[in-house]
């Protein structure tokens, strides 16, 4: 007598975020991704409140594929210094290429202040290598340097446009470009604190046009 197989079928049951989550560590990471996802948790957390368990949970990433890829949490805020950097300059020479047909000093004003507003959609968390310079600039000589260098390279981007409002008569000569650009950065940060402060949209008649107005 022949007696039927039977087969057992188990149905594992799994929670919709877990399962989700499964998926996402089982999915090949996107190097770019990760880092622009670092990009925007240093910039909103800071190097040494974000640790690897943060950074692995937010990416989907375990720890021993996120240390073979970035080495070290170091390593891994050097890339995004330079992602983020390499971004800014093509954001700002963007912006600062917009409406040709006004002075260059219009065009200056008018990036500082969409720069301020646009803060209030990312909860004031100011720029990256300012924050990193500010947080590390004299605990990590690698770090700062690099943050450093990177925000030269910024304040380069802005540079011909300060040149072109001296030349139009719009700012005085009698500072070199790159110290008025220094000036516009350090007042634009200084406007960025206090904002921060009271979590209020910076005003547009705020320090940046007195700034211009001293320049």
């Amino acid at each position: 007598m022949n007696i039927p197989s039977r087969k057992i079928v188990f149905i594992l049951i799994v929670p919709t975020s877990l399962f989700d989550y499964i998926c996402l560590m089982n999915l090949k990471h996107d190097k770019e991704l990760v880092i622009q996802k670092g990009v925007e948790l240093f910039r909103k957390e800071g190097y040494e409140a974000l640790g690897v368990n943060r950074i692995c949970k937010a990416t989907g990433m375990t720890k021993g594929a996120f240390y073979n890829a970035f080495e070290s949490k170091e390593n891994f805020l050097l890339l995004c210094l330079s992602k983020y950097s390499e971004k800014g300059r093509k954001i700002i020479s963007d912006l600062l290429a917009r409406n040709m047909e006004l002075p260059a000093i219009q065009r200056l004003q008018n990036f500082y202040v969409d720069f301020l507003q646009l803060q209030t959609k990312v909860n004031y968390s100011g720029c990256l290598l300012n924050n990193t310079l500010s947080e590390l600039g004299n605990g990590s000589t690698v770090i700062g340097k690099a943050a450093d260098i990177h925000l030269e390279t910024i304040l380069t981007t802005i540079e011909p446009t300060v040149i072109e409002a001296q030349n139009e008569g719009d700012i005085t000569q009698q500072l070199a470009s790159k110290k008025i650009v220094e000036i516009l950065h350090l007042t634009l940060f200084g406007v960025l604190t206090q904002a921060k402060g009271k979590k209020r949209t910076p005003n547009r008649n705020g320090g940046h046009k007195i700034t211009f107005w001293s320049i």
